[in-house]
């Protein structure tokens, strides 16, 4: 993880204003993910955890609905912060991660690095991937049926204006 701070100098008697930025990079030796946040800063697990309720083979449908029903759904389900636990001290020595001042990059590792030390750990994260992939399934196939709506839409109102213009 790296943390870059940017602090801007005073004017300089020509005008010109110097920008400095400093870097520091910190290894993470142990970081837990503990919860994936939606944009609303609202955890997105529960929402998965009941559809890894519902069958395998209902799973695609259900989301299909529920995503035609709820215009916010893609959007609740849509991934946008990760909640990490990291040692306390090297938290203070960071500081405030949610400063302007202040961006945090890291980089994904493959599926490779997922913890799948315990039968649990493997069958959860096997079922979480094939949810995912239902998930984004659901909603390629919702935005091909409205597009094809719209254009069968605009067929059926080309052919009424044809007809009463004739």
């Amino acid at each position: 993880m790296t943390k870059k701070t940017t602090s801007q100098t005073t004017q300089q008697e020509d005008g010109t204003i110097t920008t400095v930025t400093s870097e520091k990079k910190y290894p993470f030796t142990s970081i837990i993910i503990c919860d994936i946040w939606n944009a609303d800063l609202q955890s997105i697990y529960p929402q998965y955890s009941s559809y890894l309720a519902i069958p395998a083979g209902e799973r695609l449908d259900y989301i299909r609905d529920a995503l035609l029903e709820d215009t916010d759904l893609e959007r609740k389900l849509t991934p946008a912060y990760i909640r990490v636990k990291i040692d306390s001290t090297l938290a203070t020595e960071i500081g405030d991660f949610n400063s302007n001042d202040i961006t945090i990059s890291y980089a994904l590792h493959d599926a490779n690095d997922i913890d799948v030390t315990t039968d649990a750990k493997r069958e959860f994260a096997s079922q979480a991937r094939a949810l995912d992939e239902t998930i984004n399934q659901a909603i390629a196939l919702n935005a091909e049926a409205v597009q094809q709506a719209q254009a069968e839409a605009q067929q059926q109102a080309q052919a009424q204006q044809e007809q009463q213009e004739e």
